[in-house]
């Protein structure tokens, strides 16, 4: 079954270490004669519904975000701020949302905004290395550290442990599998604490993932090309059988032009499918994302297109 937490604001707005927006991924280098992108998507729900999705994405002299706002059908749904050091990188990121108030006029809750509320993330560095990423809840002036994660690196600085701990104290739950339907309560009395620890090889990277009890829960595999790109990331469980795999293609000049994902084993998938399943992502030839598609069960669900101002 698949867990969650059940607290006031749940964390939707992961950051990818080269681009800071979900699912794609390239080199903010690759963005300074840019100052902003915008991602136009449209979701199918069934025929002859649908909804445009709006994301504009702000730039910095350097490249990086700095500033995002999503819209649903022309609505402010969602905005985020990210904060860079002198050297570029990301120090801080917090994530606004609308809030649901309880109406007494109407009856019924209706949505605001309300600086009060938000979460995030803050990073911390020892010299040029990324060691913590510490996840947090701010409401109402107090702010909450939920989840964290350590980075390790070796001599050469090659990333060897990952660790991933989990603060959060209170009620829990479990979903049914691949479903946002909540299937038992409970409550989280203990911190828990999972690693995962990497090999390097020549064309490969090996990732074993183990649990609270040290008890190997899972391995991960990463491909690389004779050039020492990645073209294949594959989960796997206990027992080495894969059951999702992310792929990457590149141009003779190493640039990338496709990423996509395939889940081959639903039943092995331990956080909720319900939005998409898998998706196909083009890039352009200077290596920037400019389309996606993404699918649930076989039928396209969305589509989307990016530009670059």
């Amino acid at each position: 079954m698949n867990k969650i937490k059940i607290i006031f604001l749940i964390l939707t707005f992961p950051l990818v270490c080269k681009g800071q927006m979900k699912n794609y991924e390239f080199n903010k280098n690759d963005l300074v004669n840019y100052k902003k992108i915008i991602a136009n998507q449209i979701d199918y729900y069934q025929e002859n519904d649908s909804s445009m999705r709006q994301s504009i994405y702000y730039l910095d002299k350097k490249g990086n975000i700095i500033k995002s706002e999503s819209f649903e059908n022309d609505t402010l749904r969602h905005y985020a701020i990210n904060d860079f050091d002198t050297k570029g990188r990301i120090i801080s990121h917090k994530s606004y949302f609308e809030i649901y108030t309880y109406n007494e006029d109407i009856g019924d809750h209706t949505p605001e905004w309300n600086d009060k509320y938000y979460n995030g993330s803050d990073f911390i560095y020892n010299e040029d290395q990324l060691i913590e990423e510490r996840i947090f809840n701010y409401v109402d002036g107090e702010k909450s550290y939920d989840y964290i994660y350590k980075f390790k690196y070796d001599k050469d600085g090659k990333l060897i442990n990952t660790q991933f701990i989990d603060l959060y104290k209170g009620l829990t739950g479990t979903f049914l599998p691949n479903t946002a339907i909540i299937d038992s309560l409970f409550n989280k009395e203990d911190i828990t604490i999972t690693n995962t620890y990497y090999e390097y090889r020549n064309d490969s990277v090996i990732g074993i993932n183990y649990g609270t009890k040290n008890i190997i829960t899972g391995y991960e595999f990463e491909i690389l090309n004779e050039n020492g790109l990645p073209i294949e990331f594959q989960s796997a469980d206990s027992e080495g059988s894969v059951y999702i795999i992310y792929r990457s293609r590149y141009n003779e000049l190493n640039k990338l032009i496709e990423k996509s994902r395939e889940i081959i084993d639903y039943s092995k998938i331990n956080y909720d499918l319900t939005a998409e399943d898998n998706y196909v992502i083009k890039y352009n030839q200077n290596g920037l994302p400019e389309s996606g598609i993404s699918y649930w069960k076989g039928e396209i669900i969305s589509k989307r297109t990016l530009k670059y101002e």
